[in-house]
């Protein structure tokens, strides 16, 4: 078994996050502009169009806009057996 790397000593141009960190959340839903709206209003988030071609996904921002923290993605599978609902976490492991 191999010994992980350690981080380098040496600036890499951005910051890294701690390992185990949330880095992005997808929530993915059939009726996306509707739970954009309600995020919205309940949290204050604000939202900006990601252009998908024939449609829009939606990143969801801060409420000061100052950073993207997440997307609300539309569900394209037409099979209801193999439609990924729900939200999505990614997580930083280097």
């Amino acid at each position: 078994m191999t010994e992980p790397q350690q981080p380098s000593e040496e600036h890499q141009g951005f910051e890294l996050p701690p390992v185990g960190s949330v880095v992005w959340q997808d929530l993915t839903v059939p009726s996306a502009p509707e739970i954009r709206d309600f995020y919205c209003q309940v949290v204050g988030w604000t939202y900006t169009d990601h252009d998908m071609g024939d449609y829009a996904d939606y990143n969801i921002n801060l409420p000061d806009g100052s950073h993207t923290v997440a997307g609300i993605c539309h569900t394209r599978d037409p099979t209801p057996m193999f439609r990924p609902n729900g939200w999505f976490i990614s997580w930083w492991r280097m």
